[in-house]
Parts: C-alpha cells; structure tokens; sequence
C-alpha cells in the first residue's frame, strides 16, 4: 500500500523535490503521504 504508491508517486515528484528541497525529511515526507493518500 505505502511502499506502492510512495513507488509511482516518488518516480517523479519525490525525485525532483528531494534534489530540490532543503528539508527533504519534512516536506517531502508529508507531501508524498498526503499524495499518496490521495492517490490511492
């Protein structure tokens, strides 16, 4: 379920904002469970 999604919606997005964003582990934490949640 978790691992899944984060997969498909972590392809693209995850990847850009990772090298993008300064605080990977806040951000990119909540906005991929919330992406994923609201793509599942």
């Amino acid at each position: 379920m978790r691992r899944e999604a984060v997969l498909r919606y972590g392809g693209s997005t995850g990847t850009r904002r990772r090298g993008s964003g300064s605080s990977q582990t806040g951000s990119t934490r909540f906005e991929r469970n919330n992406s994923a949640s609201t793509r599942l």
